[in-house]
């Protein structure tokens, strides 16, 4: 009875045993798998950081690669906006001038002033240089001018037959002032919109010959009340107008805007008798042409 009884006693306890081995087992195998997560959410967590540093050393150097073409506009309007004059084809314009309005009353200059200037004109500019003894000027001028003619008819130009803004182009950056003193014989257009797009076309050609040129552009002088009468499309009214599309050329194009008419104005708006000729109205005679030149060189933007 007793055999059997330890024999038994000694079963229990092997089997309390086998379970206790088991679970003894199981914890073992539990306590390594949270060493494994735990050792695997370390290695990940590492992995990241270091990848999260990677990028940002990468976000960074791609800033600091994108800078200097990122900031260049800043630099620019910082530039621009510090300086006192903008650029208007390859030239340098004053901002503060306003293009506006007509060129004020400045120091008298002599005629040396014109040794690098170019008169663009047409048969009273031709009275004016001839009038004056003005050698020194580039003579542009020629009877029945127009912005079209300047711009596309040929002559005879230092002996080649070319256009006027051809000549100018094989001269580049001799002259440092352009009179245009044209219109007078464009009054007459129905549109003077076209008249417009040729100063502008003109304009622009003569800046991409002469670099940092000063460009007057003249008012058409009245006429006499002999050719407001007797000639067939002359006007003061058309004049008027035809003045009022210059004043916005010039504001548009940034160029000098000079109107001489008070050297031969009357006090009815129109030329004076005896500053015109007697023959046509509006040619003007030589102590008025002098007048004008003298009234030019005391309104130059020095």
């Amino acid at each position: 009875m007793k055999d059997t009884y330890y024999r038994m006693q000694r079963k229990k306890i092997n089997k309390r045993n086998s379970h206790m081995i088991i679970l003894a087992g199981i914890a073992a195998i539990v306590s390594l798998s949270v060493i494994v997560a735990a050792a695997v959410m370390n290695q990940a967590e590492q992995h990241n950081k270091l990848y999260a540093s990677a990028s940002s050393h990468t976000s960074s150097s791609s800033a600091s690669s994108a800078s200097p073409s990122s900031q260049a506009p800043v630099s620019s309007q910082a530039e621009a906006s510090s300086s006192n004059a903008v650029s208007a084809g390859t030239n340098t314009l004053k901002v503060s001038f306003d293009f506006s309005k007509p060129v004020d009353q400045s120091q008298s200059v002599d005629n040396t002033y014109f040794s690098d200037a170019a008169i663009i004109g047409d048969s009273r500019a031709v009275g004016l240089i001839n009038y004056t003894s003005l050698s020194n000027v580039k003579n542009y001028a020629y009877r029945s001018a127009t912005t079209s003619k300047i711009l596309e008819s040929t002559d005879l130009i230092s002996g080649k037959n070319i256009t006027v803004m051809q000549d100018m182009a094989a001269n580049k950056d001799k002259y440092k002032k352009v009179y245009i003193m044209l219109g007078l014989n464009e009054i007459s257009w129905p549109n003077y919109n076209t008249s417009k797009a040729k100063y502008h076309t003109m304009i622009d050609q003569i800046r991409a010959s002469q670099a940092d040129v000063q460009i007057y552009l003249q008012a058409v002088m009245p006429i006499g009340k002999y050719a407001e009468t007797h000639h067939s499309y002359l006007r003061m009214a058309k004049i008027q107008k035809y003045n009022e599309m210059l004043k916005t050329v010039a504001a548009d194009k940034k160029v000098y805007y000079v109107d001489p008419s008070s050297v031969v104005i009357g006090t009815d708006g129109f030329a004076l008798d005896e500053a015109v000729s007697k023959a046509d109205g509006y040619h003007f005679q030589k102590p008025y042409c002098i007048k004008w030149l003298d009234f030019l060189k005391a309104h130059t933007v020095q």
